[in-house]
């Protein structure tokens, strides 16, 4: 990863990680190449430039409902219950996308619109509107990131499928205000 420039950069780690453990990570995205394999699950797709605290976490499935158990949780041999809800489909996480520390998406969620934020914490149990920002238990929405005009705009020009060097050539600038946000 050192080699490539890090793991924003790194196409290696992102060959593994989609070999190997099913999850597919965007170029430019940090956090999931530095995070364990299994803190998302199989068939999860990660756009470009986001942001993803190496805690958050992607589940492919619920506990099992209406176990007692007794004891250890895990008995060797002991027959596997049905999960609660297991996922169908894997989780798609837009483009630039923030998602906080122990951030958790359930089975239920099958996408998080470009440019949203989960906030550090929040259990999402359902699918994220894009340039939402989510927080909670369970997560709702709180507010949006830009004006109904300028999400509009963003999701058109799909800025998030230039490479860096583009966007600097275009002269657009990443982590610049959009809009005041007017006390929202």
């Amino acid at each position: 990863m050192r080699l490539e420039g890090g793991p924003v950069y790194s196409v290696s780690v992102r060959e593994i990680l989609k070999r190997y453990h099913g999850v597919t990570v965007g170029m430019y995205t940090i956090g999931p190449c530095e995070a364990g394999p299994d803190n998302f699950a199989p068939g999860t797709v990660i756009g470009r430039y986001c942001s993803i605290y190496y805690t958050a976490r992607v589940l492919e499935e619920d506990g099992p409902a209406g176990l007692v158990r007794w004891g250890p949780a895990w008995v060797p041999g002991a027959p596997r219950s049905a999960p609660l809800n297991l996922r169908k489909e894997g989780t798609v996480v837009g483009h630039d996308v923030y998602i906080g520390h122990n951030a958790v998406l359930l089975p239920s969620v099958s996408r998080v619109g470009h440019g949203a934020i989960v906030g550090a914490g929040s259990v999402v149990r359902e699918d994220v509107p894009p340039y939402a920002v989510v927080t909670g238990n369970p997560a709702r929405v709180v507010r949006y990131r830009f004006r109904p005009a300028t999400v509009e705009k963003l999701l058109s020009e799909q800025w998030w499928l230039k490479s860096i060097d583009e966007l600097i050539d275009l002269g657009i600038q990443l982590n610049r205000p959009i809009e005041v946000n007017e006390g929202r």
